[in-house]
């Protein structure tokens, strides 16, 4: 049996593709936090005390907000550079000597990009799907990425950051099988 050619391989070969997640609302996630943590002592003073129960209404408004966070979901989808490309980005955003001294300050050893200008390019250069929480494709050609870098929150940009980074330097794994997990598991006779 003869087995693949190169050439086959070569066109066989897809570059890495990472998505993830952001919720945009973050004052309904927020306040959907505060609810949560409230909810079980509310719940206990609705059973030791001679009231009109609390808690349900609250459950109702972490509902609301559970579904505003949904609503406000934006999926990024980062294909990596290959390593070529991302080497040569990195070498276009040097870390200052500010960055490279603060650095060996805090003992992290040597800085390899400048954290203000490579984030945002890598980023940018990465990026190909953008779709909001009803599906619809954004166009990735709009987004300022400095700006979003500059003014989401860390969480946030840490969620995209990683993403991207995943795309350009993680390896395509085969699952391990399915069949003795999941709905199938123990559904044959023994």
């Amino acid at each position: 049996m003869a087995g693949r050619s190169w050439a086959d391989i070569k066109d066989a070969h897809q570059r890495t593709h990472v998505s993830t997640t952001v919720a945009l609302a973050a004052a309904a996630a927020d306040e959907y936090d505060r609810l949560e943590e409230e909810l079980p002592a509310v719940r206990q003073a609705d059973a030791q005390e001679n009231r009109d129960a609390l808690a349900p209404g609250i459950a109702r408004r972490m509902e609301d907000l559970a579904a505003q966070l949904r609503e406000s979901q934006v999926t990024f989808t980062f294909r990596g550079l290959g390593r070529a490309a991302y080497r040569r980005l990195l070498l276009e955003h040097p870390a200052t000597k500010d960055q490279a001294d603060a650095a060996g300050e805090f003992g992290v050893g040597a800085l390899e990009y400048n954290v203000d200008t490579f984030p945002p390019q890598l980023l940018k250069a990465c990026c190909v799907g953008l779709m909001d929480s009803g599906g619809d494709v954004v166009d990735v050609g709009e987004i300022d990425w400095s700006e979003v870098w500059d003014t989401w929150s860390h969480g946030q940009t840490q969620r995209l950051w990683r993403a991207c980074v995943a795309a350009n330097t993680a390896v395509a794994d085969v699952p391990k099988s399915v069949a003795g997990s999941g709905p199938t598991a123990g559904s044959r006779k023994s």
